[in-house]
């Protein structure tokens, strides 16, 4: 699966070709929607937030993207998606070879004709994963450089752009780490924040104002999403805790992790929510 990934993420790079990278760093508008990123010393953005959901490809060097304390390593081919609205912390590392960090990406300010949001029955996977790498597939790779020409030009059609992208988001429409692309609930937006911290005294005050708004307006327009703050926020905080689990946390560090001062609490919460409890959950991952 490996040596797949990295035969994937070198078809990708050898079909988008040498787009040139921006002498000394910085910005470059690219395509309508689209543009340039690059430095050429190790640089850290702490507390980035997106006006709009963004799907980029690292070209040259190594991105890291960090929500709370895991991050998403994006080494050069890699495809990512970062949401709008969530507060994450980037980095950003030049290539060793050549010395360049160089990234390109489009923003996705309204989907394209013909590619509608994704509805709650839609839904497929565990949605929002904290894992902002997209798995590669062929069909993705060729779909991203037949769009190379567009993302790239800035004298390309809107219209043939959008044509381009929806192509892309037709065959991301049903993954997981790509359902930024398509909507973000109010929820969504409260389950990031959460997953960033999640042992932190979570309140609706303290949510509402990172989301600028009243706790009571948080509150309400939760409930008109059909659904409740704590319950938005125990989902995240178990996320949390079956990902420290499945990267080989005891079940003691996962309820810490996730803000569980009791461990009977936390376990039934965990078999409540995925069936099982945190420790057959480890056995699961060992067999």
């Amino acid at each position: 699966m490996q040596t797949t990934d990295m035969g994937l993420r070198a078809e990708l790079l050898r079909l988008m070709g040498d787009l040139p990278a921006i002498p000394g760093g910085g910005f470059r508008r690219e395509g309508p929607g689209a543009f340039s990123y690059a430095c050429v010393s190790r640089e850290r953005l702490a507390s980035v937030s997106m006006p709009h959901p963004v799907l980029g490809i690292v070209l040259r060097g190594t991105k890291e993207i960090w929500l709370g304390d895991r991050a998403t390593v994006l080494p050069a081919g890699s495809v990512f998606v970062a949401p709008r609205g969530v507060l994450l912390d980037v980095l950003n590392i030049p290539d060793e070879r050549t010395g360049v960090y160089h990234s390109l990406v489009a923003e996705i300010a309204a989907l394209p004709p013909g590619v509608g949001p994704l509805m709650t029955d839609d839904r497929r996977g565990p949605g929002m994963t904290g894992d902002f790498a997209v798995p590669l597939t062929a069909d993705l790779v060729h779909a991203i450089c037949n769009a190379r020409h567009e993302l790239t030009d800035p004298s390309a059609r809107a219209e043939i752009c959008q044509y381009r992208l929806a192509e892309i988001l037709i065959l991301l429409r049903h993954v997981p780490q790509a359902s930024a692309l398509f909507s973000q609930t109010l929820a969504e937006r409260v389950e990031w924040l959460v997953r960033g911290d999640p042992a932190h005294d979570w309140t609706a005050g303290n949510l509402g104002q990172r989301l600028g708004m009243a706790g009571s307006t948080l509150r309400r327009r939760l409930s008109q999403e059909a659904t409740a703050l704590r319950e938005v926020i125990r989902r995240a905080r178990l996320g949390a805790a079956r990902d420290a689990l499945s990267a080989g946390a005891g079940a003691v560090v996962a309820a810490e992790l996730a803000g569980y001062a009791s461990r009977s609490h936390f376990a039934r919460h965990f078999r409540a929510e995925f069936g099982c409890l945190p420790s057959e959950f480890r056995s699961g991952l060992q067999s």
